[in-house]
Formats: structure tokens, C-alpha cells, sequence
């Protein structure tokens, strides 16, 4: 169960996400392994390597702190960068 989730605009423009538990916590000999896709504990799936993947291919940084019987927070920020994207221009409706 997720315990906590902040979200926040950071100070060098980006958006900032934190997602806490209180669960059991990560091993620190196996924190590293988490990050490869099929060394993960099972439990834990592809999860965590495929949300570092997406978070780093926007130019984001994911950071994953654990204490074992302590839990685990998850923080990943992404920057603002629609400026680097056209979007296709929408027509304005108008009603009568």
C-alpha cells in the first residue's frame, strides 16, 4: 500500500514525484539488481527497471531510496519540455 505520494514543481522546472510505503523494505545487496530487468525480486517484477527506463528517456532522474523494515521511496522528476514538442492545433467549436 502506498502510504504517502507528494507531487511538486521543482526549482529547476520540472515536475517532481515522490511515492512512499512502509513495506519490508529492500535488501541493500540486492538494491542495485533491481534495476536489471530479470534480476529482480519477483514480487517486484519488470516494474522498477521499466519505470527508470520511461522516467530517464524524458530526461528525468528516478531515485530509489530502501531500508530494510523501513520501506521504500520512490522519486522521479521529469523536466518541463513541452516547449520541444508541436502539438497539432485544435479547432475552437463554437455553439449558438
Amino acid at each position: 500500500d502506498v502510504i504517502g505520494c507528494t507531487e511538486r514543481q521543482g526549482d529547476q522546472g520540472q515536475y517532481v514525484l515522490k511515492i512512499r510505503d512502509k513495506g519490508m523494505g529492500i535488501e541493500p545487496s540486492t538494491l542495485d539488481s533491481i534495476f536489471e530487468p530479470h534480476k529482480g525480486r519477483p514480487e517486484h517484477g519488470k516494474t522498477v527497471h521499466q519505470a527508470r527506463e520511461f522516467v530517464q528517456t524524458y530526461g528525468g532522474e528516478f531515485t530509489l531510496y530502501s531500508a530494510v523494515g523501513a520501506g521504500t521511496e520512490v522519486q522521479f522528476t521529469i523536466p518541463y519540455v513541452w516547449d520541444k514538442y508541436e502539438f497539432p492545433e485544435q479547432k475552437q467549436e463554437s455553439t449558438i
